[in-house]
């Protein structure tokens, strides 16, 4: 078929490009041109064309993200053979890290262009810790290695999204949206909690990234082949909805990097599969720095060619109605921003009503419902000795109606989310596109303790399933039934047989009263996060609609000859825009 002998040339797609910025190169320099369009329109052209032909020559760009203590630190030292990436990191010393090609240094990027360099010991979580805190505005940084795996790719190490990220998230959507690939990081303990999907479907997918890959680390902690096999099943499951043909890749970092170093492995009985594993994962990086980079740059290249002509076009299109504006009509045309001013304070103040609305009518619904399962569980507790060992309750009790309670939460927020963002559809479409979410703000702490739990990070594996998917249903037995001893390393633990039954009942009766002020607060975090992205949608509206009025102003205010001349430059310049645009065809 004709198709098949179809190629693609990304290197001419990209000299296409650069040819079309060239023809702007008579506005941009020209006075005459900042004299009829305005510096602002000449400003924001100069800005495009650096960052486009910038971009051509950056290596390919990948974001490791992923929720706080998932490993990517670990796995991206992992991918390039050597400490590179401080691991021993807390959330005082969290930094986004660029790591790039170059001779050995290491800088942190201040506020206003300021770097300080740093010796390799300072990179130590304690001694970094406190050179940040000295560092006003630290929001970078920078470490470049002579690493062949750098020439072709730089890696932006992101901080956890957990309470840690509240002051980077503007930082990490700028990562974002620069990168050509992701890789996002989940623990196999905890797979694809309810807030990572969230986070993947709100923030990364819309993207639209050349590559997406979701890596589970810490799978030296799983027991067997047949868990594991069972672990990847689960995720799958748990991403469908979001990811239909996700491939997730199990590592663990660890395992890696004690084989780099010719250390022992962490599970010897699984080394072979993880060597696999990680095998698989740098072969799909291959393909992606190899076999797709001429449809990589290209793609960059022409994504941000699209977004200067919507960028420009908003300039042009007040310009052009400046125009064919009289004096009359231009005063008419303040007038109404004035009114328009006032609707959207207006609209924005309703919106805002709607929200406490909403979170005032599903709080009292998850309280409701929470409760009932509190119910259920104190119902259970009496014939728990009967379907299980006095060591699982005492190993496993604590972690199941903890993360039973947590679940229910999710899912009531999940729901609540999901209403805001259908609300929000209904006033614009571009709103939800910038609605996001810090999944740390959906996660209330639920406090139950069973006395003298032997609960230890391995038991983590615990949770490799959907253990209380359907837990009104089964409970406890179920998560014991499926769970305890299959995925799970058998630990010595003390055989004590203490009234656990009576701590039990005791506790859940005291969660009742835990429920409401948790709940609320959870709701109220939720609210706030959503009112406060929606004032500043709307503060960036008005702003833009200001700009446009006086930009339309301004230029009816010209008279007749200057007008003309105006519009020839007008011409001029879209035709350019146009032919950029024919590139895409």
């Amino acid at each position: 078929m004709m198709g098949d002998r179809i190629s693609y040339d990304g290197a001419e797609v990209v000299r296409m490009l650069e040819a079309g910025l060239d023809k702007l190169n008579p506005i941009r320099y020209d006075s005459k041109y900042k004299g009829l369009l305005g510096e602002r329109v000449i400003e924001k052209l100069n800005h495009w064309d650096r960052v486009i032909r910038q971009q051509k020559n950056e290596p390919i760009t990948i974001v490791v993200c992923g929720e706080f203590k998932r490993g990517k630190s670990s796995l991206i030292n992992a991918l390039l053979g050597e400490e590179v990436v401080t691991t021993d990191i807390t959330t005082e010393t969290i930094t986004i890290n660029k790591v790039c090609y170059g001779p050995h240094s290491n800088e942190i990027v201040l506020s206003g262009g300021k770097r300080i360099l740093l010796r390799d010991e300072e990179l130590k979580s304690e001694k970094l810790r406190e050179i940040l805190k000295s560092s006003d505005g630290a929001r970078q940084l920078v470490l470049k290695r002579p690493n062949d795996f750098l020439k072709k790719a730089t890696i932006i190490d992101t901080p956890g999204l957990g309470d840690s990220l509240a002051d980077f998230t503007d930082d990490v959507a700028q990562a974002l949206r620069m990168a050509d690939a992701v890789i996002y990081v989940f623990s196999v303990a905890y797979p694809i909690s309810t807030q990572e999907q969230f986070f993947i479907k709100t923030c990364i997918l819309p993207q639209k990234y050349t590559d997406f890959i979701l890596v589970g680390n810490y799978s030296d902690m799983i027991d067997s082949e047949e868990d594991y096999q069972r672990s990847k099943e689960v995720v799958c499951r748990r991403i469908s909805d979001i990811l239909p043909q996700a491939e997730p890749v199990l590592v663990s970092a660890l395992d890696e990097r004690s084989r780099q170093i010719e250390k022992p492995r962490p599970n010897p009985d699984l080394a072979p599969l993880l060597e696999a594993a990680f095998r698989e994962l740098r072969d799909k990086l291959s393909l992606l720095l190899e076999d797709k980079r001429d449809f990589v740059i290209p793609d960059r290249v022409q994504r941000l060619t699209l977004a200067m002509l919507e960028d420009i076009k908003k300039e042009t299109d007040a310009i052009e109605q400046g125009l064919t504006t009289d004096a009359e009509q231009a005063r008419e045309q303040l007038k109404n921003s004035e009114k328009r001013k006032e609707e959207m304070v207006s609209e924005q103040q309703k919106i805002l009503d709607l929200i406490d609305k909403r979170c005032d009518v599903y709080r009292a619904d998850s309280v409701k419902w929470i409760e009932e399962l509190l119910n259920l569980l104190e119902a259970d507790t009496d014939t728990l000795l009967t379907k299980v060992t006095t060591d699982d309750i005492k190993r496993f009790y604590t972690l199941f109606c903890v993360e039973t309670l947590q679940k229910a939460f999710e899912k009531c927020a999940e729901h609540y989310l999901s209403e805001i963002y259908h609300d929000l559809s209904d006033v614009s479409p571009e709103l939800t596109k910038q609605f996001s979410f810090n999944s740390a703000t959906i996660s209330p702490k639920f406090i139950f303790e069973v006395n003298n739990n032997t609960y230890t990070a391995g038991d983590q594996v615990a949770f490799i399933g959907s253990a209380v998917e359907n837990q009104l249903g089964t409970g406890f037995l179920s998560f014991i039934t499926n769970y305890v001893g299959g995925t799970m390393r058998e630990k010595e633990i003390e055989k004590k047989s203490p009234d656990y039954i009576a701590s039990i009942k005791q506790q859940l009766s005291q969660l009742h009263l835990s429920v409401v002020p948790a709940l609320s607060k959870e709701y109220r975090n939720i609210s706030d996060q959503a009112k406060e992205q929606i004032l500043a949608f709307f503060d960036n509206e008005l702003q833009e609609m200001e700009h446009t009025v006086a930009q339309t102003v301004s230029v009816s205010s010209r008279d007749a000859e200057t007008k003309e001349e105006i519009r020839s430059a007008i011409d001029y310049l879209n035709a350019i825009l146009l032919d950029l645009s024919h590139t895409f065809d």
